[in-house]
């Protein structure tokens, strides 16, 4: 297979676009001036393809492949080398690194990409794009972030450094948390910062994760409720006796007053003064003893008078 470059008209229709790759992101004052050069001079530069045998696939030049395309030119200039679809993701990684500015989660999920689909070790990686081996380790780890933090990555809110640091968090939920408190700040902290408040979260989640689990929960305890006091009690201390309705109502009766009783904090002996003071004020009267009111004695009891036989 040859490494050298070639260079031949292409119908645009035929170049196929790889799925993940990275796009160079245009001011849009800069995309106009580029337009109006490709209507002025068309496509000075020809855009670079990856030839599988089969297929032209798109290393650099995505930009001016759409726009031939929108215009309908049946052809456009193409330097192409043979080479396969990983051969254009990494060229790819490696041209719009030179450009300039591009979306940082383009080039992760990339890296990512080639790393777990195409089977390219980081070292390969590094060596094919000439990025260094910490660069491309950094961005694989981001690439597992959370898309919050890939976002604010795009959006410039935060950069590489505090990115790879927050991805370092085992908890989405954490990393997302950090991040909000980060952006809150009036001046973003130091990427040295973050990485201490990493660390330092990151041995609070570990020795958490180290402490005895609690004991587990067995099945809820049955309780049963008391037929006379109306509390709940564990089922192995309840006992059962025949009752009567009449036993059962006096002895529930007793009970509730006894409770009663007992939520207002009274002592023994306040309880015996307030007897006393609900008997009432007045007395019970007696009546006196009168021969209609006593009752006549039974016809065999002996009487004072009667002497025993």
């Amino acid at each position: 297979m040859s490494s050298k470059m070639r260079f031949r008209f292409v119908d645009p229709k035929k170049i196929r676009i790889p799925t993940v790759r990275v796009t160079s992101v245009w001011d849009p004052d800069e995309y106009e001036v580029f337009k109006a050069s490709l209507e002025a001079d068309g496509i000075q530069n020809p855009i670079i393809c990856i030839f599988d045998g089969k297929e032209y696939w798109l290393a650099d030049g995505k930009h001016r492949l759409e726009e031939a395309l929108l215009k309908g030119d049946k052809t456009i200039p193409v330097a192409w080398k043979e080479g396969t679809l990983v051969d254009a993701k990494l060229r790819n990684l490696y041209l719009n690194r030179l450009h300039g500015k591009t979306k940082a989660s383009e080039e992760v999920t990339l890296i990512r990409d080639l790393y777990e689909n195409d089977g390219l070790n980081l070292q390969k990686i590094s060596e094919k794009t000439g990025f260094p081996l910490e660069r491309i380790e950094q961005r694989l780890a981001i690439s597992r972030a959370d898309p919050y933090v890939q976002e604010m990555l795009d959006n410039e809110r935060i950069g590489v450094g505090i990115a790879f640091e927050l991805s370092r968090l085992p908890n989405p939920k954490g990393q997302i948390r950090l991040l909000q408190e980060l952006v809150k700040l009036p001046t973003l902290p130091s990427t040295k910062w973050v990485r201490e408040v990493v660390d330092e979260s990151i041995k609070l989640i570990e020795e958490k994760a180290s402490s005895p689990s609690p004991p587990p929960i067995g099945p809820p305890i049955r309780t049963i409720e008391c037929g006379f006091c109306e509390e709940r009690y564990v089922e192995r201390e309840m006992v059962g006796v025949n009752t009567c309705r009449t036993c059962l109502g006096l002895a529930k009766d007793y009970i509730r007053e006894l409770k009663r009783k007992r939520s207002r904090g009274e002592t023994p002996e306040q309880a015996l003064a307030r007897r006393v003071a609900e008997s009432g004020s007045k007395p019970e009267r007696r009546q006196p003893q009168t021969e209609a009111n006593i009752e006549p004695r039974s016809s065999i009891e002996p009487s004072d008078s009667e002497s025993p036989p």
